[in-house]
């Protein structure tokens, strides 16, 4: 791959992107509103919930939104390989834990705790999908006829 073009060196800037996208940014916005939690007394539960809740939504999307997002072309395919890797991700640490006893189902049964974190997993895979497929095409508008152009018509059609 040869980086002499002006938009090629973009390519550099996916991967950390993506990286930023799912660890920077969803904890921020956990911190964030965990922070104003605190202030509530008496929902701090829920709020710790719907923090768990947004982090996991917002890592989703914006890895995959900002993968490609700095995508100089083949925006569309970097989108539905960040959603591969974070389903991959996800789908492997969700193996390992259920096969490994990692969540020690055996001892514990299905529990709460558990049902949430597989809920938190699935979001983000969820959002992941949603990021991949609502996000515009970068592509140029086409270009409007010049003046020449529509005089040509103008005379094809009226001569």
């Amino acid at each position: 791959m040869s980086l002499h073009g002006t938009s090629q060196w973009r390519w550099l800037l996916v991967l950390p992107a993506f990286l930023f996208g799912y660890v920077v940014v969803g904890f921020l916005v956990r911190v964030l509103w965990e922070g104003g939690s605190s202030w509530i007394p008496g929902i701090d539960f829920l709020m710790m919930h719907t923090a768990e809740f947004l982090q996991h939504v917002v890592d989703g999307f914006c890895a995959v939104f900002f993968a490609g997002y700095v995508a100089p072309s083949r925006a569309m395919t970097v989108r539905l390989v960040a959603t591969t890797m974070i389903v991959v991700f996800i789908g492997g640490f969700l193996i390992y834990s259920l096969f490994t006893g990692y969540f020690r189902i055996e001892e514990l049964g299905l529990t709460a705790e558990i049902s949430w974190e597989i809920v938190l997993w699935v979001t983000q895979i969820i959002a992941a999908i949603v990021a991949a497929g609502t996000y515009a095409s970068r592509s140029k508008p086409p270009k409007p006829p010049s003046i020449e152009e529509e005089l040509r018509l103008w005379l094809r059609k009226n001569t």
